[in-house]
């Protein structure tokens, strides 16, 4: 079954944003199978922090938690992670997003064992192998797709962030920063525009 999702990608080109209620339905879908922890921290990754998937791919553990497993409370994307070689700091403040965080770095210190390294990749692919930026893209768009989400790709959750804090009045100059972006254009260009709520807001005129 094909979900019902905000699908712009076949009218403007862009990533189909995603709703909470869609976005809730989503983490229920990808909770089984043998990549399910994995899965669901990369989802909420991109969807709670608007990441990129060549920053997710690039990602070590240390980045996430210190050497005794637990959470820190910013995540440093260094610059070398960044589409704009620019390093940012994201609060780790989303609860939904550190219970799923917790939940990885737990399951990898239990597979791991004795050879826990905190300087591994956060995540690997089926292979064991690190993700590239590319593979990490292709993972979350085949995601999308066996999940029937059409016209999602791993922009899908930046694009739904960037949307979400626009929506809530958040300034663009705070989600500029946020998203890493260069400029605020860069920022309006992600921030989906819904009819129905345009509609709406047309009544009261």
């Amino acid at each position: 079954m094909t979900l019902q999702v905000n699908d712009m990608r076949t009218k403007t080109g862009k990533a189909a944003t995603i709703s909470d209620t869609k976005l809730n339905q989503l983490f229920k879908l990808i909770s089984v199978g043998n990549h399910a922890k994995r899965n669901q921290t990369i989802i909420a990754l991109s969807h709670y922090l608007a990441l990129r998937a060549k920053e997710m791919a690039a990602l070590r553990i240390s980045d996430i938690t210190d050497a005794q497993g637990s959470l820190h409370s910013v995540l440093r994307l260094q610059a070398a992670y960044t589409k704009g070689n620019k390093h940012r700091d994201l609060p780790l403040t989303n609860l939904r997003l550190r219970k799923y965080l917790q939940g990885w770095i737990e399951y990898r210190q239990e597979i791991d064992g004795t050879v826990f390294n905190s300087d591994a990749p956060l995540f690997r692919s089926q292979k064991g192998l690190a993700f590239t930026a590319n593979s990490m893209a292709r993972m979350i768009n085949n995601l999308y797709k066996a999940n029937g989400f059409a016209g999602c790709s791993s922009h899908s959750g930046r694009r739904s962030v960037i949307t979400k804090l626009a929506n809530k009045g958040v300034s663009l100059h705070k989600i500029k920063i946020l998203a890493g972006h260069a400029n605020v254009q860069t920022t309006l260009s992600y921030i989906d525009t819904n009819p129905d709520e345009l509609a709406e807001i047309m009544k009261v005129l």
